[in-house]
């Protein structure tokens, strides 16, 4: 055996279950939200955002988080949740993406740890939360579709 043999490297923080939730890019996109939610009005900007509302008038599975994310930061909490019931779920994670990037990377090293240790977990978790955003997308674009057609909606 060679004593010359390189050390195996840890996985980085940006790198794993972790990365997946509080990586670089993700961090960054939460920051740009929360910042941009209080400089939004709660009630939207008067037009359409969403390109595909736009081009079907029908919702997206995210139609509706823009506003919620700015009826959170205007301490709208209901009008946030009817807007768009996961408008919560992500302000709770974009606010914690923030908090990742104001630790420092040694808290973010530890915390990549942990999450590696529960990668498990947190997988299950993260895909359960991706499919329960788009079955509620699907849902209610169903349902749009449903009452558009529907012969008793006249």
């Amino acid at each position: 055996m060679s004593s010359n043999a390189a050390p195996i490297p840890l996985p980085s923080a940006e790198s794993g279950p972790f990365g997946l939730l509080f990586g670089r890019g993700a961090r960054l996109f939460a920051g740009v939200a929360i910042a941009g939610s209080f400089v939004m009005p709660p009630d939207g900007v008067g037009f359409t955002l969403c390109f595909f509302k736009r081009m079907t008038d029908m919702p997206c599975p995210g139609c509706g988080l823009t506003r919620s994310f700015a009826c959170i930061s205007h301490a709208r909490l209901l009008d946030a949740a009817h807007y768009h019931p996961f408008g919560p779920i992500l302000y709770a994670w974009a606010c914690l993406a923030v908090i990742a990037t104001l630790a420092g990377p040694e808290r973010r090293e530890r915390a990549s740890a942990w999450f590696a240790r529960h990668a498990r977990l947190v997988r299950l978790l993260y895909w359960t939360g991706i499919g329960a955003f788009v079955v509620f997308g699907l849902t209610r674009l169903g349902c749009r579709l449903w009452w558009r057609f529907s012969p008793e909606a006249g």
